[in-house]
């Protein structure tokens, strides 16, 4: 003070935070066919999360849908868009997060909407065991080759008569 007395010091407790995670993915029960590809057959997908607990969310979804949470004790957040998603993509969702200390992060997460059915595959009896007339589909050969086509990257399901499962990628 003007007197020049000193106060006993005080210990002050300072947290620095500079750090901020945000790892948006499909959720589970929306990630259809190959696992975390951003390919799904639900035109409105789960979006989720981990941060740190207390972090606010914001997604907007590319139809312009603004949604926003708060990561719960463990640090997960979801959002489900109630706008559907066209078919198609890769449609974008933007994603930020801040923190109680003003730390903001931001990413995007890729989405592509497919509900279509793949086009059934084509089978003929294999020509090199086409006993008969070709093409007639008859042959005396006990285990016949089967071939056909099908689309990039299907898995191509063939059941005999006799209830035998054969799987081919």
């Amino acid at each position: 003070d003007s007197a020049g007395n000193i106060s006993a010091p005080i210990d002050v407790l300072v947290t620095v935070d500079t750090e901020l995670a945000l790892t948006p993915v499909i959720a589970g029960l929306s990630d259809t066919g190959k696992l975390a590809d951003g390919i799904t057959n639900d035109s409105t997908p789960i979006i989720e999360g981990t941060g740190k607990p207390g972090d606010e969310i914001t997604v907007t979804s590319p139809m312009g849908e603004v949604m926003t949470v708060v990561a719960d004790a463990t640090g997960h957040w979801q959002v489900t868009p109630t706008l559907a998603l066209p078919e198609g993509g890769p449609h974008i969702f933007t994603l930020s997060a801040r923190d109680a200390a003003g730390n903001v992060a931001t990413t995007t997460l890729p989405v592509t909407i497919d509900t279509q059915a793949p086009t059934p595959p084509a089978g003929v009896l294999d020509p090199a065991s086409d006993s008969g007339i070709t093409g007639d589909s008859i042959t005396n050969d006990n285990t016949p080759a089967i071939s056909g086509t099908g689309n990039p990257g299907d898995t191509i399901t063939v059941t005999s008569p006799m209830g035998e499962v054969m799987t081919t990628l």
